[in-house]
């Protein structure tokens, strides 16, 4: 039998998963960016990241189309040398 951990809530996972209160503050101002740019901009972080959570579970084709749209945004602003290319 697996020892499996299930949250309530999309945002719980995902804090869950990162330790460090400084990490886990830096990722979540990267979800906010990623949130915004998908247009889910009403409430706070983690009503945000639980109605990402709901858009997924109904098209995941969905998350997947926007993610690579959004990398391939950040990809181009490092090749015009607007950002660095560096994980900070």
């Amino acid at each position: 039998m697996e020892n499996k951990i299930e949250f309530e809530t999309p945002y719980e996972s995902f804090v869950f998963a990162i330790r460090s209160p400084v990490t886990r503050e830096k990722y979540l101002g990267r979800l906010g960016y990623f949130l915004s740019y998908v247009g889910i901009t009403e409430g706070n972080i983690e009503n945000r990241c639980n109605i990402l959570g709901q858009k997924c579970k109904a098209d995941s084709t969905w998350l997947s189309n926007n993610v690579i749209k959004y990398l391939h945004i950040h990809r181009q602003r490092v090749e015009q040398r607007e950002i660095s290319g560096c994980i900070v």
